[in-house]
């Protein structure tokens, strides 16, 4: 506090943030000066500037259809004064993402970056989606056999663009015919 250009008093600031409030009182018969200050001032901490951005995750893999995934980005130091972020990916349509949530929408991969609003900072994370199978169906049309008759039968797995169209075969009971792993069916004896 300067009092006519010369020291007069001094206040210790808080290094703590807050508000407070100071009261100085001045009675100064030289001066025939008599009365009272009071000042409010605010104690704010200083900024800290966000030095990095960072995933734990460097690869995500989902499916169509399946869960969604949340990505929380680790915004260096923990402590930074502005964490506010923003969603991109490349290519669009393969996912999408909003406030850190993933969804899948199509078969394919992408990349999905985080940028920091204090100094543009960003990180990436790579994203692959696949296409589980739906459907499954025998289209063979024929129902009846005799024994020792090899049968082949056809089958369709949807959809068209699905990752693992690969099936296993079985019969039931296992005593009526022998199955390979390409359909083909060996009726063994009478019976459904």
């Amino acid at each position: 506090i300067k009092y006519v250009g010369t020291d007069y008093d001094s206040i210790e600031v808080p290094n703590a943030a807050g508000t407070y409030s100071v009261k100085v009182s001045i009675n100064n018969d030289n001066y025939v000066l008599t009365g009272t200050v009071e000042a409010e001032f605010v104690v704010t901490e200083p900024e800290k500037p966000v030095e990095s951005v960072s995933f734990v995750e460097t690869l995500l893999n989902l499916e169509v259809g399946g869960s969604d995934y949340t990505l929380n980005p680790v915004i260096n130091p923990n402590n930074a004064t502005n964490k506010n972020v923003s969603w991109s990916v490349s290519p669009s349509g393969v996912v999408t993402v909003v406030d850190g949530v993933v969804t899948p929408v199509a078969k394919g991969e992408a990349t999905i970056t985080v940028t920091t609003e204090d100094g543009n900072k960003t990180a990436t994370c790579s994203v692959k989606v696949t296409q589980p199978v739906t459907s499954v169906e025998i289209t063979t049309t024929e129902t009846k056999y005799t024994t020792n008759d090899l049968v082949e039968l056809e089958v369709v797995v949807g959809p068209e663009n699905a990752d693992n169209k690969t099936v296993t075969w079985t019969v039931e009971p296992a005593d009526a015919a022998e199955v390979d792993a390409n359909g083909v069916v060996n009726p063994l004896k009478a019976g459904d």
